[in-house]
């Protein structure tokens, strides 16, 4: 296993996680389609099939392609957002700021359009 490159807020956070996540190990099979894919995404996918009705979250543009394929419910990080946002949980125009400082990418016309439908004053 490779050396992880996820931010060290990130690594300290999964070194002690908060008692309602839940870490699974996955058996993944063997599958043409899904070693096409990261072993995030693989994972990920292979894990949803095995629980069966709930939601994956994915932005992977190919892994949604595979989700979408296989029937999976599925969200995008945009997704949780708007309904974060929804609900009054975070102030939205802020979360996308921080978010594209990031490595995370989406076309500037999607972004825009989720900023649109929660502009104040807006029906």
């Amino acid at each position: 296993m490779g050396a992880d490159l996820s931010p060290s807020t990130i690594q300290n956070w999964i070194a002690q996680p908060p008692d309602w996540l839940e870490i699974r190990s996955v058996a993944t099979r063997s599958d043409a389609v899904l070693e096409q894919l990261g072993p995030g995404e693989r994972e990920a996918i292979c894990l949803t099939e095995e629980l069966g009705d709930c939601l994956i979250v994915l932005d992977d543009k190919e892994a949604r392609q595979v989700a979408f394929s296989r029937g999976l419910n599925m969200i995008g990080l945009l997704g949780i957002l708007n309904e974060a946002a929804i609900r009054g949980l975070i102030d939205l125009p802020v979360a996308i700021e921080r978010l594209l400082q990031t490595t995370f990418r989406a076309s500037s016309s999607l972004i825009e359009s989720l900023l649109e439908r929660h502009r104040p004053g807006r029906p």
